[in-house]
């Protein structure tokens, strides 16, 4: 009898103790059934709103047309070609190192002597750029792997871009106008590159060597006067890269990155790689129970709203990527086993919204240039610029109203939108993301300096 109860208890035991394992499983199992189903209701989603979704549907978005040589030949040559400046030089220089050109300053010796110094070193690398500027098409190729992708050519661009702003720089001080208008179409060239596979890395990136051309461009406009025709064509080019949806692009790719990363098993990859009981232990529920479903949903919604938000007008943006920030911040997922993303962050949209300041006050100056050539005098106003050199006035993307213009007394001009703040501080300006301040382009360059 005694037997027969022992059997009886070790049976009662093994039925306690996979009933509550049940119990416990079971919940984890269900919640993941859940999170997998919401993940996949979001792929479908995305497929029918008719966003990509896989890497093939990616590269079809980005193609070479057919028998169209391809710049970035060239553009890789001169990469290989390229000479980082010593540290002596960078001390000097203005956009390959730390010198900053101050509003209406004579450049130092010391400036002008490191920009030639660097331009004679990169002799061939900036030939080969000049070459590349010249044909039409651009596109590099990406290597995707898994989440990463292979950039290292387009991040090259970048150095390339500050030396062609640095000769810009030496060129309008010395008053080389044919020439610095060939090295000004050469810098914009570089700006208009890009990779078969878009991101917001890359993005960020393209971003900077757009900045540093523009500056350059201001410098330009105060120490040289351009032709009519010269003119013209660099007002149309600025017109172009201000309508680019490079944004929009690289938005569409995290999507399919993200899709990617988690079809690929990346979780599991990422899995061996932890170390300790805790983290291991950690990880492995977090599978279990289905929450990187979850987690690749939440992050698949906040790139869509992104893209949502980067198709409204500009000075709508801000508060609903504030809002995208707010739930970002908010939300926990599993740092160590989720692949690090590149986020749209309020930063990033802020750049953005910066530099379209910089392109579309860069193209109105071009017009008030073109106005003043043609009557010998500055516009009284921008609407003065239209129809005759402009199709309309250009809006600050911050408020959407047009772009600020201010006639200064020696017979310059500024153009400026405002800052995030929302007020027009007259065009004081600060370094990019303080508050308070406004984003100028300056001419002083009077009629009388015109050559």
């Amino acid at each position: 009898m005694s037997e027969y109860k022992q059997k009886i208890s070790k049976w009662l035991l093994w039925v306690t103790v996979t009933s509550a394992a049940i119990l416990l499983i079971c919940p984890f199992v269900l919640y993941h059934m859940r999170q997998r189903a919401a993940y996949e209701r979001t792929l479908l989603e995305l497929e029918a709103a008719g966003y990509p979704t896989t890497v093939e549907q990616l590269k079809t978005l980005c193609v070479l047309p057919e028998g169209e040589d391809n710049a970035a030949d060239i553009f890789l040559k001169a990469n290989s070609a390229f000479i980082v400046p010593d540290d002596q030089q960078q001390q000097w220089l203005p956009f390959q190192g730390n010198y900053v050109i101050e509003d209406g300053q004579p450049l130092p010796l010391q400036v002008l002597d490191s920009i030639r110094q660097s331009i004679d070193n990169n002799a061939r690398c900036l030939e080969l750029l000049d070459r590349a500027a010249q044909i039409e098409h651009c596109l590099f190729s990406v290597e995707f792997e898994g989440y990463a992708t292979n950039q290292e050519d387009v991040s090259y661009l970048t150095d390339c871009s500050y030396l062609v702003a640095d000769r810009n720089i030496l060129l309008a001080h010395s008053g080389q106008t044919e020439r610095l208008f060939n090295s000004i179409q050469t810098g914009l060239a570089i700006m208009r590159a890009k990779s078969a596979i878009p991101t917001l890395s890359e993005y960020l990136m393209a971003n900077r060597q757009e900045l540093c051309i523009t500056a350059s461009i201001e410098y330009s406009l105060n120490n040289v006067s351009f032709s009519g025709e010269q003119l013209t064509s660099l007002q149309n080019q600025l017109r172009q890269l201000s309508q680019s949806d490079h944004l929009l692009s690289a938005l569409n790719a995290e999507i399919v990155f993200a899709i990617d990363s988690k079809e690929k098993l990346v979780i599991r990859e990422r899995m061996k790689k932890l170390s300790g009981f805790r983290d291991k232990a950690t990880g492995f529920l977090y599978c279990l129970s289905g929450k990187p479903h979850k987690d690749y949903a939440f992050i698949l919604n906040l790139y869509r709203q992104s893209i949502e938000t980067a198709k409204l007008p500009f000075h709508q943006q801000l508060d609903n990527v504030e809002k995208l920030d707010t739930a970002m911040d908010s939300y926990k997922y599993h740092w160590k086993i989720i692949p690090n993303q590149c986020w749209p962050t309020l930063w990033v949209f802020n750049r953005e919204i910066y530099n379209l300041n910089r392109l579309r006050c860069a193209e109105t100056a071009m017009a008030v240039e073109r106005y003043r050539l043609k009557y010998g005098e500055l516009p009284g106003s921008l609407e003065a610029l239209v129809p005759e050199f402009m199709d309309a006035v250009r809006l600050d993307p911050y408020d959407g109203k047009p772009i600020r213009y201010n006639m200064l007394e020696n017979g310059g001009y500024r153009l400026y939108t405002i800052g995030k703040d929302g007020i027009d501080n007259g065009g004081e300006s600060k370094p990019f993301g303080a508050d308070g301040y406004d984003f100028p382009f300056t001419v002083r360059r009077s009629n009388s300096n015109d050559q």
